[in-house]
């Protein structure tokens, strides 16, 4: 499950980078709407606190929270549980881990970015049908 967080956490970074580097090739209307994309692709990736001033990242800090766990759990000859994660992730002094642990999960900003992907796959494929 750690090897598949971070993968996901590694394809929406490609994902982010590739829509931005396409993004001045696209018509005016399917631009604004990749911006948007980005912009929770971003969120997804990182979120800014406004307290602090420090960049936190979601789907790091759900990954770091299953390795310390992972770890415990090898050392101690057992699998890894929800809770032992949790555990570590709330009683971290770590900047990044300081997102409720429930928001955290709920994947606010993976979700955004998902509906904004999906508004931006029906409006191309409006466009393509309209033009074929």
């Amino acid at each position: 499950m750690l090897l598949d967080l971070l993968a996901s956490r590694d394809a929406l970074a490609e994902i982010r980078r590739h829509l931005l580097s396409i993004l001045g090739v696209l018509p005016t209307e399917f631009a604004k709407l990749t911006l948007g994309a980005v912009i929770h692709l971003v969120e997804a990736e990182e979120e800014e606190e406004e307290e602090e001033e420090e960049e936190e990242e979601e789907l790091h800090a759900i990954s770091l929270a299953f390795l310390d766990e992972t770890q415990l759990g090898m050392a101690e000859e057992r699998s890894w549980t929800w809770e032992g994660a949790r555990r570590f992730h709330e009683e971290s002094d770590d900047e990044e881990r300081s997102e409720p642990w429930d928001e955290m999960m709920a994947g606010k900003h993976v979700h955004r970015a998902e509906d904004s992907w999906d508004q931006l796959s029906e409006d191309v494929d409006r466009y393509l049908q309209g033009r074929s």
